[in-house]
C-alpha cells in the first residue's frame, strides 16, 4: 500500500464523514436510529486512525506485508461499514409488514425496503405512515406505523356516492376510488373495533374532517387506503394523512429474512 493510495483512503474517508453531517443538519429525513449513527462513528474513528497511524509510522518505518494487510482489512471494513450506515441512516430502510390490511400486495411477515430521503408522496405510491394518538384521535396505542397506499393528493375534490344505507363509495376527482384489485372503498357508519376508539363513528365525518368548505383535501395532507378493502384502518378512520407523518415510500418486497428495524402494522 504506497502512501499515496493512503492519503486517498483517508481523503475519502474525511469525504465521507463530511458528507454524513450535511446530511444529518440538511435533515430530510423523517427517521433517525441512534445505533446506526453511533456505529458509523465508530466506523469512522478506526478508519481515519487507521490510515493516519500507518502514514506517520511509514514516514520512519518500512512496514511489513502482514501489518499492511491486517491494516487493508481494517480499512476495507470500516470504510464499506461507513457507507452501507450512511445509505441505512439517510435513505433507505426496511420493515417488516405486521398484519394484512396491504394483502394482497404485501403479505403478514414480507419484508419491505423504504426510501425515506426528503421523499414528496404521489398518487399510488405505498408509504409508511407514523400514526400517534396526537395526531390522530381514532388511534390507540402511543406510536404505529401503517403501511397505506396514496389516493387522495393536496388539492383533490373529494365526494360521496349512495351505495345503502349508510354505506358511501368515496368519490375523488370525480371518479369512484378502487383498489388495484377492481374493488372500491366505502364509508359506512363505523362499529367500535379493537383497531381504534370505543366508540361509533360516520367514516364519512372523519374523511370531510380533513377537508376544507368546499370539500378539497387541504395542503399537505394526503387520503391513504389499505388494499385489503375491508380489513384496513386508514383514512376512513383516521382521516387525512399529515405530510409530516410519511415517513417514506416502499420501493423494494424482499423474500422473508429477520429485518433491521421497524414493524408496520394494520
Amino acid at each position: 500500500m504506497k502512501r499515496r493510495h493512503l492519503y486517498i483512503y483517508l481523503g475519502i474517508s474525511v469525504i465521507l464523514d463530511i458528507l454524513s453531517m450535511i446530511l444529518f443538519v440538511l435533515d430530510k429525513s423523517p427517521i433517525y436510529y441512534r445505533w446506526p449513527f453511533t456505529l458509523f462513528i465508530i466506523s469512522s474513528i478506526i478508519a481515519i486512525s487507521t490510515l493516519v497511524l500507518l502514514l506517520v509510522y511509514s514516514k520512519k518505518h518500512n512496514i511489513s506485508d502482514s501489518t499492511l494487510n491486517v491494516a487493508e482489512w481494517f480499512r476495507f471494513l470500516s470504510m464499506s461499514m461507513m457507507i452501507i450506515l450512511m445509505i441505512f441512516m439517510f435513505f433507505i430502510t426496511s420493515a417488516t409488514v405486521s398484519q394484512s390490511s396491504m394483502y394482497p400486495t404485501l403479505e403478514d411477515g414480507q419484508h419491505v425496503l423504504i426510501y425515506h430521503y426528503d421523499y414528496e408522496p404521489q398518487r399510488g405510491d405505498i408509504v409508511i405512515v407514523n400514526v400517534t394518538k396526537e395526531q390522530y384521535v381514532n388511534h390507540i396505542g402511543d406510536q404505529d406505523y401503517y403501511v397505506k397506499r396514496v389516493y387522495g393528493m393536496p388539492g383533490d375534490l373529494v365526494t360521496f356516492e349512495f351505495k345503502a344505507v349508510n354505506e358511501y363509495y368515496i368519490i375523488i376527482n370525480g371518479e369512484r376510488i378502487e383498489n388495484p384489485y377492481g374493488d372500491p372503498y366505502i364509508a359506512s357508519y363505523n362499529i367500535a373495533t379493537s383497531n381504534i376508539n370505543l366508540v361509533n363513528y360516520d367514516e364519512r365525518d372523519v374523511i370531510q374532517a380533513s377537508l376544507d368548505m368546499q370539500g378539497y383535501i387541504k395542503d399537505d395532507m394526503y387520503l391513504v387506503f389499505g388494499d385489503n378493502v375491508e380489513f384496513s384502518v386508514d383514512s376512513r378512520d383516521l382521516g387525512a394523512i399529515h405530510k409530516i407523518d410519511v415517513v417514506g415510500k416502499v420501493i423494494f418486497r424482499i423474500t422473508p429474512f429477520s429485518s433491521l428495524n421497524m414493524r408496520i402494522t394494520h
